[in-house]
């Protein structure tokens, strides 16, 4: 079974593009223009991972600290969410994921429902 990952863009053309690089790869994906679809297709679809925009119109409550091209390193900070907020808008606390370039990774095991400690919990696993 194909790992299914939900894209959410308020930007459809960047949107496509993903989802044809994703589809391609042999990932099955759904998509969202908004945080409100978002969170339907999180619900109906059960995606293994999400590609979120933290920019969207309907969106607060979460932070970047980094901009496309920057270089980190393991442990930099990426993304920042604010609980109260995501909790008081009635949104579920999920942990976003994103692989940008697996270099020469072949496969990616993702672990899935279980409670994730920062540091300590191991949520995916490349050979």
């Amino acid at each position: 079974m194909a790992y299914r990952i939900l894209i959410v863009d308020d930007e459809a053309a960047l949107q496509n593009m993903v989802k044809e690089i994703l589809t391609q790869a042999g990932y099955e994906t759904t998509s969202a223009l908004t945080c409100a679809q978002a969170l339907e297709q999180f619900r109906s679809a059960a995606p293994d991972a999400v590609l979120l925009d933290v920019n969207l119109p309907d969106g607060d409550g979460f932070s970047l600290f980094v901009k496309e091209g920057d270089r980190v390193k393991t442990g930099d900070p990426l993304i920042s969410f604010t609980p109260e907020k995501i909790r008081a808008a009635g949104h579920p606390m999920t942990t976003a994921f994103l692989i940008t370039d697996n270099g020469s990774v072949s496969d990616v095991r993702f672990r899935t429902g279980q409670d994730a400690k920062a540091g300590q919990t191991v949520i995916a696993e490349f050979d």
